[in-house]
């Protein structure tokens, strides 16, 4: 709509008066309803009033809350399973460091 331009009013006047009075008149209605229909077609639109933006802003609030809880309810958790596999490594150097001691003495 920004991108139309405007029509010569001088013409499009002189092309009405050219037409019977029934068809000005229609010429005329027609011509205004096409104003109307513009004016109301650039009118603001609604948008979200605020207590919908600040009842949005609360639910984001409370799921980003709920995130971090979750988020380090799962790093503990990490770091748990982090010193058992450390244990499991720590016993598994005993046995290999066992095993070659014990090909070691048989070699």
């Amino acid at each position: 709509m920004d991108s139309l331009t405007l029509p010569d009013i001088g013409d499009t006047l002189h092309s009405i008066a050219g037409l019977s009075p029934a068809a000005q008149l229609a010429a005329i209605f027609c011509l205004g309803a096409i104003v109307v229909t513009w004016i109301w077609a650039r009118r603001p639109q609604p948008g979200p009033d605020a207590q919908i933006v600040v009842e949005a802003l609360k639910s984001t609030a409370q799921a980003q809350v709920e995130t971090a809880a979750s988020i380090a309810a799962m790093a503990q958790q990490n770091e748990l399973i982090v010193s058992e596999v450390r244990g499991a490594v720590a016993e598994m150097r005993v046995m290999v460091n066992a095993a070659l001691a014990t090909i070691k003495q048989a070699a």
